[in-house]
């Protein structure tokens, strides 16, 4: 039982860190654009991005380069504020399994590495959802999402069972 509570102590602080990953991908973008210039439709060249210095309303920051079809970064940036927003949904799955498993009091060595499977699916995720703009390749980004779940909702499941 206490084995349980120090895997999931340790995975909590895990999990937030790995749904943020995608937040400072995305705020590194916005406040440093990549080096591409940007092209009109007709050829020209138009200056680099101009870094976006919204301070007083940083999430305003997100809507300028996301929405603006011009800008280089603005796809990475919308992958990226989606994985993250994916990870705080993901996020309640995984304090549901994790409390099911400690009510049920299940076997430590089957929740270690249920938490160590939706963990490491999590993180190769987030690089797949970062880095993958191809759709055949964004199968990848939703084997890790389904590996990850099936995980959780396994816990769950067991916890059911064993209660």
């Amino acid at each position: 039982m206490s084995e349980n509570v120090v895997m999931m102590a340790v995975a909590m602080p895990i999990y937030h860190f790995l749904l943020m990953v995608p937040a400072f991908a995305r705020a590194h973008r916005i406040f440093n654009p990549s080096s591409e210039e940007i092209t009109t439709p007709n050829g020209s060249a138009l200056a680099k991005p101009l870094v976006v210095d919204v301070n007083p309303e940083p999430r305003r920051a997100i809507d300028l380069v996301a929405n603006n079809p011009d800008h280089p970064d603005a796809p990475f940036i919308r992958r990226a504020q989606g994985a993250h927003d994916n990870g705080w949904e993901g996020f309640t799955v995984f304090l549901a399994a994790m409390a099911s498993a400690y009510i049920a009091q299940l076997d430590s060595k089957i929740v270690n590495v249920a938490i160590i499977v939706a963990l490491v699916a999590r993180f190769f995720y987030n690089i797949a959802y970062l880095s993958t703009s191809n759709p055949t390749l964004s199968f990848l980004r939703s084997g890790c999402f389904l590996i990850h779940h099936a995980a959780l909702v396994y816990l769950m499941i067991k916890a059911i069972v064993e209660i």
